[in-house]
């Protein structure tokens, strides 16, 4: 399965490499209604030898299975794991059927954003369900705590201050520059006395190294 990940529209496009995945995707068109979900069912890791990971997935009575066709698909296919599993939806939303170079394709979303209602297709949009655009606007109350990220997008797992309205992480402050010396360092081997205002001021150029 080809799978394209559009984060600007928030979808993702399932796009059949076979005339088997055609097949399924067109029976998913027929069966899904906008707003409808697939279920999320589990995962194999190295399915049949291969490096890819095996996502099962379940609509109505129907049950269907999502590995990528190349190794670019790789790393998008275990994302989508982790958007499943904590996301509120606990699978993906069926969006609309479009046509993708020539053939037919399906767009779903991982969620919407709890204030305006946009697609979502970022883990940490959508684990909190808040959009880039809101959590810009928020008025942000930090605690400490278990959080994802390490400060950036990515999905490990780390303590961390994070805002518990959208969950974006505390922005690091930069270290203040350190104090000029109207004396140079030199001036202590120079073998003058300094000043008690020189020395002050050396000591605390010391202290922020």
């Amino acid at each position: 399965m080809k799978i394209v990940q559009d984060e600007q529209l928030g979808v993702f496009l399932f796009v059949g490499d076979t005339p088997d995945e055609k097949k399924i995707l067109s029976g998913l068109s027929a069966l899904l209604k906008p707003g409808d979900k697939i279920n999320y069912c589990g995962r194999k890791d190295e399915y049949r030898g291969s490096k890819f990971c095996l996502l099962k997935f379940s609509a109505g009575e129907q049950e269907f299975d999502l590995i990528g066709s190349a190794l670019k698909d790789k790393n998008l296919i275990k994302r989508l794991r982790d958007f499943c599993f904590f996301s509120h939806t606990g699978g993906l939303v069926f969006l609309h059927a479009v046509q993708a170079d020539g053939q037919e394709a399906l767009a779903f979303t991982a969620g919407f954003c709890k204030h305006c209602g946009a697609a979502l297709v970022d883990f940490r949009e959508v684990e909190w369900c808040v959009c880039d655009a809101c959590a810009d606007k928020c008025q942000h109350q930090y605690e400490r705590g278990p959080m994802h990220g390490g400060g950036g997008k990515g999905n490990d797992f780390h303590m961390g201050d994070f805002c518990r309205k959208c969950g974006r992480p505390m922005k690091e402050k930069k270290d203040q520059a350190a104090p000029k010396l109207k004396v140079p360092i030199e001036a202590i081997f120079a073998g003058k006395p300094l000043t008690k205002k020189q020395v002050m001021a050396i000591t605390a150029h010391l202290a922020v190294l």
